[in-house]
């Protein structure tokens, strides 16, 4: 994954203790809010990957990064489903051929538990929800363009990044410098 959002210090005057532990502090309640929209988007998920936040308020740069293990089969599996694979992922079409079996085995048209929306909240695909369902048996797929990206990563990138929104990277670093200098009576 990693998602990282950065910001320098402008001025020598944050660099005062209070306001820097204001800023840790609230970085790390913005981690939390970042892990938990992750979580929220793989709810429906049976098994899931767990999400770390680092958080760093330094004399040089602040930053909130948050990750998964990518090491680990379900962290392999979010990155694809995160990312998309094949030509829908920027990558090349693919085959896929049983590996414990005879045929491949599948129920068609394909609709995806979730997608990520705007807001990084899971929504419900049932739009124009088939009525009927079939299950094909073949023995492989040529040419498969891959999965489609759900952009996880992306939408919470856009909704904490954004400049202007309350809540975001930028509202929570100016509030919590304005807390600290209050602390120290500038």
């Amino acid at each position: 994954m990693p998602m990282t959002l950065i910001r320098r210090p402008r001025s020598p005057r944050r660099l005062h203790k209070e306001i820097l532990d204001a800023v840790r502090g609230a970085y790390q309640a913005l981690a939390k809010d970042i892990i938990t929209t992750l979580e929220n988007d793989i709810a429906s998920w049976s098994e899931k990957p767990t999400f770390k936040s680092t958080v760093n308020v330094g004399t040089k740069r602040w930053f909130v990064s948050v990750r998964y293990d990518k090491t680990t089969r379900i962290g392999e599996i979010y990155g694809w489903v995160d990312k998309g694979t094949g030509e829908r992922g920027g990558g090349q079409a693919y085959d896929i051929f049983p590996k414990q079996a005879d045929a491949l085995r599948f129920t068609v048209p394909h609709q995806p538990k979730t997608v990520a929306t705007d807001f990084g909240i899971p929504g419900i695909v049932f739009q124009n929800a088939p009525t009927e369902f079939e299950t094909v048996n073949v023995e492989a797929i040529y040419g498969h363009k891959g999965i489609a990206p759900r952009n996880f990563t992306q939408s919470i990138k856009d909704y904490y990044g954004a400049r202007t929104r309350p809540g975001g990277f930028r509202s929570v670093t100016e509030a919590a410098v304005k807390r600290g200098a209050r602390r120290i009576g500038v």
